[in-house]
């Protein structure tokens, strides 16, 4: 589990999630590829991801490993998460997987800002009553180190009678033991 609102479409009937976000390296760590999930039988480059009813889907041909949106909205930023799978109208008339429809977060009449941080280490992580043993080698845990920061500002603009919301994530991952950042993005 991430901090993905992409995760949520493991809920939605008729979704798994796609056999290129399985388990990838040899030591059993699953490398994921947000929002790789496969609908209705479909291919994940077949689901159609929309922010604010605008186009967000990345045409790469060798986005392997990476988003297959443009822009990764952090769960802060979603004000409404719609999943339509079959009987689109014809608003919705590209995908034949799943169209993914998200609403940012606007601004308010009160400042209102949120600042935190989520820790993934793996001396927090769990290993379950019965640990396996290989050769007699006793069980050691993968080691995995993922921080991501964020900090929301939402303010109302006293010139122009306008709000606005804003959005900055740092998030980084590492298996060994620096952490190396590898995401940073702003959202407006």
């Amino acid at each position: 589990m991430s901090r993905n609102y992409t995760d949520l479409l493991a809920l939605v009937a008729g979704v798994r999630q796609a056999p290129t976000a399985a388990t990838t390296s040899s030591n059993g760590n699953s490398l994921v590829r947000a929002g790789a999930y496969n609908v209705n039988g479909q291919r994940s480059v077949f689901n159609n991801f929309m922010l604010d009813g605008m186009d967000n889907n990345s045409y790469g041909e060798s986005n392997q490993g990476f988003d297959n949106q443009i822009i990764s909205v952090p769960p802060d930023s979603v004000a409404q998460f719609a999943v339509v799978t079959n009987n689109e109208s014809a608003e919705y008339g590209r995908s034949s997987g799943a169209t993914i429809n998200v609403a940012s977060v606007s601004g308010s009449n009160k400042i209102h800002a949120t600042l935190y941080e989520f820790l993934r280490n793996t001396d927090l992580n769990a290993t379950g009553f019965f640990k396996p043993t290989v050769s007699g080698v006793p069980f050691v845990k993968p080691r995995t180190i993922a921080i991501s920061m964020a900090a929301t500002l939402a303010a109302p603009s006293l010139k122009t009678r306008c709000s606005s919301f804003s959005t900055m994530r740092a998030c980084g991952r590492s298996p060994a033991r620096s952490l190396s950042t590898r995401c940073l993005q702003r959202t407006s």
